[in-house]
């Protein structure tokens, strides 16, 4: 937020931005599928597995906001700059918990879920937190090299 503008001559989506998207839309699918396969395997309800993977995809979303926050610095290496970087986003991740409890609780027949129980909680926390670490981990990656 306190960084000047991008030089409007300058290209937005540079080549590594772009490596870095797809590297958090790749882990974030094969840890939702890996997430979907573990608890068909477990033989749990359909509904049961796709409101744990909406649940997933929708919180996967979140941690992508925050660590893009900083382009090419990691979170974890400074996280009081990486928590208050940009306020508004805590108010649109609340948001987000709303609506998400209202589609989970209060409105499941309108996206075909139920409400999960704290076991399936837990796959979804797994889940995430593979996602955090592996979009993280790519970020160390790519702060090393500079």
């Amino acid at each position: 937020m306190k960084r000047p503008l991008r030089a409007s001559g300058k290209q937005f989506f540079d080549r590594a931005m772009l490596f870095r998207l797809g590297w958090f839309a790749l882990v974030t699918a094969s840890v939702t599928l890996g997430l979907f396969i573990t608890l068909h395997t477990h033989n749990y309800p359909y509904e049961v597995i796709l409101s744990a993977t909406f649940t997933t995809v929708v919180a996967a979303q979140w941690i992508t906001a925050i660590l893009a926050q900083k382009e090419s610095e990691p979170f974890l290496k400074n996280i009081r700059r990486s928590l208050s970087i940009n306020p508004w986003l805590w108010g649109g991740i609340s948001l987000g918990i709303v609506l998400q409890t209202i589609a989970l609780y209060l409105l499941p027949e309108w996206f075909h879920v139920v409400p999960p129980s704290g076991e399936i909680f837990g796959y979804v926390a797994i889940a995430l937190i593979a996602i955090f670490l592996l979009d993280e981990g790519y970020k160390w990656v790519e702060y090393s090299k500079k």
